[in-house]
């Protein structure tokens, strides 16, 4: 399986839903499918089905939490301007957050890397990164409205 991107935040936020998951939401549906099963009958029985099927959704997420941790990649983020010097780093943020990072000035880049990368390599603020031009062409595409 492929590596997972996270950042130490987002690694913690999916151990807390997977521990959720496992310890409140499964046995919840393993009780919803006892009692829907009292009920008799369970091929017309609207409860039954309806639990089975979130205990489905619970299952797969668990899964997919459990696939995602055991291949997580912790990274942090730098962000880059127009000519590729890193502006600023955001360190313990969520991954695919809708929230925005603040940037300690214009940034039109985010490059995520592997947590203790940069410092070990001695990437900060200043210090400028070759972008693969494919990036450069799809931003500039992007930018025209293409």
């Amino acid at each position: 399986m492929n590596k997972v991107p996270l950042t130490v935040v987002g690694a913690e936020l999916l151990r807390n839903e997977l521990q959720r998951l496992k310890s409140v939401e499964r046995p919840n549906v393993i009780a919803a499918i006892a009692e829907a099963r009292s009920h008799g009958d369970l091929s017309e029985n609207a409860e039954y089905d309806a639990a089975k099927e979130k205990q489905g959704f619970i299952e797969g997420r668990i899964k997919d939490l459990e696939g995602k941790l055991a291949n997580a990649q912790i990274i942090d983020p730098r962000h880059l301007d127009a000519e590729g010097r890193v502006v600023s780093v955001a360190e313990s943020t969520t991954p695919y957050s809708e929230k925005s990072l603040p940037a300690a000035g214009p940034a039109q880049y985010v490059l995520e890397v592997n947590a203790g990368f940069a410092k070990e390599h001695g990437i900060g603020p200043g210090t400028r990164v070759e972008l693969p031009a494919d990036i450069q062409t799809r931003a500039a595409a992007s930018d025209s409205g293409s």
